[in-house]
């Protein structure tokens, strides 16, 4: 992997046995990464990520197989390279039925994306949260 290093600028893992340890890894080892998609891994340690927000601008992460909790707020307002960022979900499929989907709170990120620093950011796909309320999207 360490040859890919200085070109690879997008990597799509998605629905793959995708793990903490492997994000850790591609973090630390792939510094260029502008495009990740983890969709639908066993991620839930967005930790690692920090080291990529000088450059990470897209971040994919539909149908999480592993439940998040607000903590990943605080993590993905501070990637504040982001454009497009996906955090959708479809709750009327089983595909992981072992597991529950991301748990955390999309009014409370709504409300923390508007006061953080993601100035860049153009695209955000929430569809399939429910609870929304309309004073967050103003």
């Amino acid at each position: 992997m360490r040859s890919l290093a200085n070109s690879l600028t997008r990597l799509n893992v998605s629905f793959t046995s995708f793990n903490n340890h492997s994000l850790d890894i591609i973090c630390q080892d792939l510094p260029r990464i502008e495009y990740l998609d983890i969709s639908g891994t066993k991620v839930n340690e967005l930790g690692p990520l920090i080291r990529l927000s000088d450059t990470l601008r897209g971040l994919f992460m539909y149908h999480m197989r592993a439940s998040l909790t607000n903590d990943i707020v605080e993590i993905i307002c501070s990637l504040s390279r982001l454009t497009n960022l996906d955090l959708s979900c479809d709750i009327s499929t089983k595909i992981f039925a072992d597991t529950n989907l991301s748990v955390f709170d999309v009014n409370f990120l709504l409300a923390e994306l508007t006061k953080s620093r993601l100035v860049e950011l153009k695209y955000l796909d929430i569809s399939g949260k429910t609870g929304i309320k309309q004073e967050v999207l103003r």
